[in-house]
């Protein structure tokens, strides 16, 4: 629910003002504006797509190999690059969000971008710890939390990108509207399932959504 407001009543709704200072024109706006939240949700799909045909290759690949110790390292690197890579470029998505927020919309909205990111960020790091920590990996405590620690700086590179380039305001107003367009994916697609799949009760239900 705290994703999908933000998305509908502050990212999305403040790139549309933003954007018409570009362009004149209701149609150039309208078809940058939509465009945008179109690429911001369907770009984790992508990535998730990309992984999965990787992942597929390699298994075709893995198919004609006898030993069991080369498919288990194969299946090994495979689960770290797909933590540490997703990992490194969702971050870093969520750092231009942030910057484009900070710069666009002023410091109070900025924070509360933030700590949206972050909140929805935990049960993401979380997961991919279990992963790295997992029998199938078997990294160290440590040695997860530090590859975890290393691909949430790209969240800093993307708000330092952002901050530092010079960006008008019309095209902060479409990272905006990208942003927004991951902000509901995140929401619609992969928050919304898990909760229904909780074996909650109809209140908790509810006040996820609010």
């Amino acid at each position: 629910g705290a994703l999908l407001a933000c998305a509908v009543f502050f990212l999305l709704f403040e790139s549309t003002h933003l954007i018409a200072e570009g362009w004149e024109e209701e149609v150039q706006v309208l078809w940058r504006w939509g465009t945008m939240i179109l690429a911001g949700f369907l770009l984790p799909a992508l990535v998730d797509s990309a992984v999965v045909v990787a992942e597929g290759a390699r298994n075709g690949e893995a198919g004609g190999d006898a030993e069991a110790d080369g498919k288990t390292n194969r299946s090994r690197a495979r689960l770290i690059a797909a933590v540490a890579i997703g990992d490194f470029f969702h971050n870093l998505c969520d750092g231009f969000f942030i910057g484009a927020a900070f710069k666009g919309c002023g410091i109070d909205f900025g924070w509360k971008v933030s700590v949206g990111t972050l909140l929805h960020e935990i049960p993401q790091e979380l997961a991919d710890y279990a992963v790295l920590t997992s029998p199938r990996v078997g990294f160290t405590p440590l040695k997860a939390l530090l590859i975890n620690f290393l691909s949430g700086l790209s969240v800093l590179l993307g708000v330092v990108i952002i901050g530092t380039a010079d960006v008008d305001q019309a095209s902060v107003g479409l990272l905006l509207a990208f942003g927004g367009g991951t902000y509901l994916y995140l929401a619609a697609t992969e928050c919304m399932p898990k909760v229904h799949q909780l074996p909650l009760s109809p209140r908790v239900h509810v006040l996820c959504l609010l």
